[in-house]
């Protein structure tokens, strides 16, 4: 069809001779459609057009919600430890059975916080590498490590004498033969062996029956004085003097 041909028939529909033509074709008017009215109306439009958008954000709402009552409650431990191995038997009771240690701990720790309940928390660290760990194990071990001591509330430490004195020489013992300078179980000035304590008597009942030979406990100097030392201090008291506070 020539543009002469679409002009002749846009002429005729002008004058009226044809109502409806089969070449130019005609514009229908836009379908008005009726606005929901009412609550009820109005949600199930919205939940028909959006309803894929509304569930996305109602789980994005729930993960936050749920990721917001742990963080907020989230218990501080009333003592943190720091267990530290160097041999493969030890790290196995510490990276499988920490309740072990944390129910034995317990027994000698105060509700500091006076929450209504004792909660004792374990940081453990491995330095039973190997010979030839690869250099970015290493690095997260030494991270691990300064992570847990940077906040300050890890006082207390529990290891083999060895895995101990595996300490970087930055991080300063406490000299416990002048906090106790008659008890026997301490050895080398820094170290207190567990043997023979109520505290071994304690592991054992919570399922550490042969612990393994020279288990020890120690402190680590923190420069300041904060509540979290006075706390460690008081712990560490009633081990060495057997002084059971619950049970």
């Amino acid at each position: 069809m020539s543009n002469l041909d679409d002009k002749k028939e846009l002429l005729l529909l002008k004058q009226g001779l044809k109502k409806e033509s089969d070449v130019i074709p005609t514009k229908k008017p836009p379908k008005v459609y009726d606005k929901p009215k009412g609550f009820k109306a109005k949600w199930e439009n919205f939940w028909y057009h959006y309803w894929l958008r509304a569930v996305g954000c109602i789980f994005a709402l729930f993960v936050l919600t749920v990721l917001s009552y742990e963080f907020l409650s989230r218990k501080t431990p009333d003592l943190s430890l720091l267990a530290i191995s160097d041999d493969w038997a030890l790290s196995q009771i510490f990276i499988y059975n920490p309740e072990i240690f944390t129910d034995t701990f317990l027994n000698f720790t105060p509700d500091f916080d006076q929450n209504g309940y004792t909660h004792v928390g374990l940081t453990h660290i491995d330095f039973y590498v190997g010979e030839y760990a690869p250099e970015e194990l290493l690095i997260a071990t030494g991270s691990k490590l300064f992570g847990a001591l940077d906040r300050g509330q890890t006082i207390i430490s529990i290891g083999s004498k060895s895995a101990l004195k595996s300490l970087p020489d930055g991080i300063k013992l406490v000299n416990l033969k002048e906090l106790y300078p008659r008890n026997n179980l301490v050895e080398e000035e820094y170290f207190f062996n567990i043997k023979g304590s109520k505290f071994e008597e304690i592991l054992a009942e919570n399922g550490l029956v042969n612990p393994p030979d020279g288990l020890y406990l120690t402190m680590l100097a923190i420069p300041d004085e904060t509540s979290y030392t006075a706390n460690a201090r008081t712990v560490f008291d009633n081990v060495v003097k057997n002084n059971i506070i619950v049970g």
